[in-house]
């Protein structure tokens, strides 16, 4: 039997030179039954539509479609879904590159048994290996799951998903879109709590830091949010009342620091705004 297709997502917009790197990465892969889906949302640049255009010509697995106006991250994302043909896929977002060129060759060996297999990475604010020094010892459900919880970052979302896997376990794929950061944290806490996650080291993906977040208040309310959602998803999980204890601890270990730190760097009348958003939400625990 040969390889199984994965289909490669790739929303875009306005960064022609970023999707030129990123196309490419993915082109040089040393698997081949790949399908290179990417969604541009109305870009304004002409070079992104030539960019692509001319790519289709060398390579007659890419498909292009482009929005006549610009609907909105995630409804992007959600297009970029409905277009996938493959079992297994994976976002890539356009400033973002496969570093090693084996990169689904090795995640390959994994993804059969799992919704999530996810690799290393390297970003545009460092270099070191940070899902090594989270994930390595990882062997179950629980060890996944504390890991994730006491890490929190959004990189195993660039992985790969078993469509398949994922519609047994009833899991669909959404994005927190009344969020202005953190949009994908629901998302990965259901993936974690799933137990069917997979991480391999030693290949890489890179991610570039540098695009643009919100203002430190509309970080902090999104952030207000994505905690209580966090408490309410682990909550009304399956897992022992032992482990959701444990659970809740790492996570407010964990966040308590970055929570604070965020808070004190707005203005009082800001912070009188995010005190009213906690009450809202019934809870100080923060």
């Amino acid at each position: 039997m040969g390889d199984e297709l994965v289909s490669v997502a790739i929303p875009t917009f306005n960064r022609p030179e970023g999707l030129k790197t990123n196309i490419e990465s993915v082109l040089k892969q040393s698997y081949k039954n790949l399908e290179i889906i990417v969604a541009d949302n109305c870009s304004e640049n002409p070079l992104v539509s030539k960019l692509i255009h001319e790519l289709m010509q060398q390579d007659n697995r890419i498909k292009y479609y482009r929005h006549y106006q610009n609907l909105g991250a995630g409804v992007n994302l959600k297009f970029l879904l409905s277009r996938v043909s493959g079992n297994f896929f994976m976002w890539l977002a356009d400033d973002d590159y496969l570093i090693s060129e084996n990169f689904f060759k090795e995640l390959m060996k994994y993804a059969p048994s799992n919704i999530l297999t996810f690799s290393d990475h390297r970003t545009s604010i460092s270099n070191s290996d940070n899902c090594s020094n989270i994930y390595a010892d990882c062997q179950s459900k629980l060890d996944y799951l504390y890991a994730w919880l006491g890490n929190g970052g959004g990189a195993p979302i660039y992985g790969l998903y078993n469509r398949q896997l994922m519609k047994e376990k009833g899991i669909t794929f959404s994005f927190d879109n009344d969020l202005s950061y953190y949009n994908e944290g629901t998302m990965l806490h259901k993936l974690f709590l799933s137990g069917l996650v997979k991480f391999v080291p030693d290949i890489f993906v890179f991610f570039d830091r540098n695009s643009g977040k919100p203002s430190l208040l509309e970080l902090c309310k999104s952030f207000v949010e994505y905690y209580d959602r966090t408490v309410q998803i682990i909550m009304s999980s399956d897992l022992e009342e032992s482990e959701k204890r444990k659970a809740l601890q790492i996570i407010h270990q964990h966040n308590s620091p970055y929570f604070f730190g965020l808070f004190r760097s707005l203005q009082p009348i800001e912070q009188q705004d995010i005190f009213v958003k906690i009450l809202e939400k019934g809870f100080i625990r923060i």
